[in-house]
């Protein structure tokens, strides 16, 4: 059983998140329509199957063909596409068991239709596929329908003559719609129903509870305004909860668990809820829709799942009470998503995120602890609220800068972007004639958004490329170190002390060159040496690179080109290497492989090296 749901709500979903799509051309004559009696047919978009794509030109009573020949080979017809019959003078419908999908509006507006065969095929039925056939009275082998889009049977006389008795309206699995009674009531759904049609309980102000047994799908705003509802009907097999479909059920309360058999909850699902927790972490959901939680006042923690990755506008705004979020892999947290959450301090869950959107923290207990000074969340830079700021440094790290994150810094002069940031929006930061921008990242992204400032000077790096006529581009050619540090002298064994040194940053600007100490930029230089086999430290600076030579003092050993004091098989391995060129200077004690003397390192020395290690030879040093 688990099975058949499963297959059964990937069919579903493709009619519930929207219309069949548009047929795909997949080449010249493979993809030629085929016209049967007025009906038009092609292959769908992966050409696995037949569609039903124009149905206009056909009358009176139509069958639609369970396969077809479209360029020399047979294909079943699986779909029927959108408004494939709307408006035709069609009088009765034959469809084939093999039909899956039918797209919205499909058969809408057909007046003079009066019955539809589904010769119990297994079928999702799209949005308003039959509203406005007014003589549409019945429907024969419908009892495998798995699911009826909304307002799907609206205005045709089976639904009236169905409707009269006040009863729950059912074709096939699907529940369309519950009229109910006007007293507190509960509820059970029939056996076998697998989809609630979207509104089907909308607004039933005294509907207490309901058993859904099997059910699998819930519709769009399936149980919106039930405002009596105690409980949240939820099973074991729910897989997909549509876009509002529990807003306003102010009753709902309590610790909701949801199994791991869901995989979509749609926005505004629980808009306005009771519920106290809220723990998805067992599902597969992948993003936390807009609004989803949305002003749920008494909703204290929730727990999102791994393969959680975003978190919707408003999805938790005004949940005064929230102060546990578990979001261990999410990645981008979009606009107002927590605001007016005042009950929220602890920003360790939001590690993994990357972006943050406009007013996404504010309000809350993350962001008036940050005291309106500059607030990062995770990677990203959130904002900050100072506007007496002359120079700002983005920390290496921050991978985005959040729209209007520096909105109030209008005397900005200087700004520093790290090699780290992957975007940056040009709504971020002010645009003022005297802000100068240095930018050391990598991805191309950034410098696509900075050409959308309206003012100031950019330094980018050589290679890199700002689009933008409004502000003055120059270029990074490297850096120098201008002032050689205090201690220039070493024992082989000590660290590198950079006291005294200065380190510049080199431009040039329509052919005018600068350069600025780099201790006004922001971010600390890497030294990288081996005194013990060389004299050169290497000066590094966000993806820059400089040479200074010191002296060092070392006892030498000759032949002992690793430094280890021993003079073996080991040192023969790298004098191989070396002159095999292998390795470099570096690598080695070049002064203990100069073993005659003479300039530079020859097989000679290798010679000699071996005579050292037979006994053959002692050299004094």
């Amino acid at each position: 059983m688990k099975k058949r749901c499963s297959a059964f709500v990937i069919a579903v979903l493709m009619v519930v998140f929207s219309a069949i799509t548009a047929i795909t051309v997949l080449g010249s004559e493979v993809n030629t329509a085929v016209d049967i009696y007025g009906i038009e047919y092609a292959l769908n978009g992966d050409g696995s199957g037949a569609v039903v794509v124009n149905g206009h030109n056909a009358v009176g009573s139509v069958t639609v063909s369970e396969s077809v020949e479209i360029g020399g080979k047979t294909y079943s017809v699986t779909e029927i596409s959108a408004k494939a019959f709307k408006g035709s003078v069609i009088e009765s419908a034959e469809l084939p068991a093999s039909i899956v999908k039918i797209g919205d509006e499909a058969f809408a507006e057909c007046y003079n239709l009066s019955s539809v065969e589904f010769n119990l095929g297994t079928v999702s039925i799209g949005n308003k596929v039959f509203s406005g056939c007014s003589e549409l009275a019945s429907f024969s082998g419908a009892d495998n329908v798995i699911y009826v889009g909304a307002g799907a049977l609206d205005g045709t006389i089976w639904y009236r003559n169905s409707s009269r008795s006040n009863v729950p309206v059912y074709l096939g699995k699907s529940l369309y719609r519950y009229l109910g009674v006007d007293s507190p009531s509960v509820f059970s759904i029939k056996s076998g129903t697998v989809s609630i049609s979207p509104y089907a309980f909308e607004n039933r102000k005294y509907l207490l509870n309901v058993n859904i047994d099997n059910v699998v799908i819930i519709g769009t705003g399936a149980f919106r305004g039930c405002t009596s509802l105690t409980s949240l009907p939820i099973n074991d097999k729910i897989e997909y909860i549509g876009d509002s479909a529990f807003d306003g059920c102010s009753n709902i309360s309590g610790d909701i668990v949801f199994p791991e058999t869901v995989k979509y909850i749609g926005g505004y699902a629980f808009r306005g809820c009771g519920i106290t927790s809220a723990d998805l972490s067992s599902t597969g959901i992948n993003c936390v829709s807009n609004c989803l939680f949305n002003s749920c006042g008494a909703l204290e923690a929730v727990y999102l799942p791994e393969s959680a990755v975003s978190i919707g506008y408003a999805a938790f705004s005004n949940c005064t009470s929230l102060s546990s979020v578990s979001a261990p892999l999410v990645k981008s947290v979009d606009y107002n998503a927590f605001r007016g959450c005042s009950a929220l301090y602890d920003k360790s869950s939001f590690e993994s995120v990357e972006f943050v959107g406009t007013g996404a923290f504010d309000g809350t207990g993350i962001y008036s602890e940050a005291g309106g000074k500059a607030l990062t969340v995770g990677s990203a830079l959130y904002k900050t609220e100072e506007s007496e700021i002359s120079k700002f440094i983005v920390e290496n790290g921050i991978k985005q800068v959040s729209p209007y994150a520096l909105y109030n810094a209008d005397s900005l002069e200087l700004l520093v972007l790290p090699e780290t940031l992957d975007r940056i929006y040009a709504d971020s930061i002010p645009s003022n004639e005297s802000t100068e921008i240095y930018v050391f990242a990598t991805a191309d992204e950034v410098y696509e958004d900075l050409s959308g400032l309206s003012a100031g000077t950019v330094y980018i790096p050589q290679g890199k490329q700002v689009e933008n006529e409004n502000i003055k581009v120059g270029y990074i050619t490297g850096i120098s170190v201008s002032k050689m540090p205090d201690k220039v002298e070493y024992d082989s064994d000590e660290q590198f002390d950079p006291s005294g040194m200065v380190i510049e940053l080199n431009t040039v600007l329509d052919d005018t060159q600068k350069s600025i100490n780099i201790a006004d930029l922001g971010y600390a230089p890497e030294y990288e040496y081996n005194f013990v086999s060389s004299l050169i430290v290497k000066v590094k600076y966000c993806g820059y690179t400089v040479e200074i030579e010191m002296m060092v003092s070392r006892d030498t050993v000759p032949g002992d080109l690793n430094s280890d004091g021993k003079v073996n098989t080991d040192d023969i391995v790298l004098m191989r290497a070396y002159l095999g060129g292998l390795i470099n200077d570096e690598a080695i004690n070049t002064e203990a492989a100069d073993i005659d003397g003479t300039p530079g390192i020859s097989t000679n020395d290798l010679v000699m090296l071996r005579k050292i290690i037979a006994g053959l030879l002692v050299i004094s040093e």
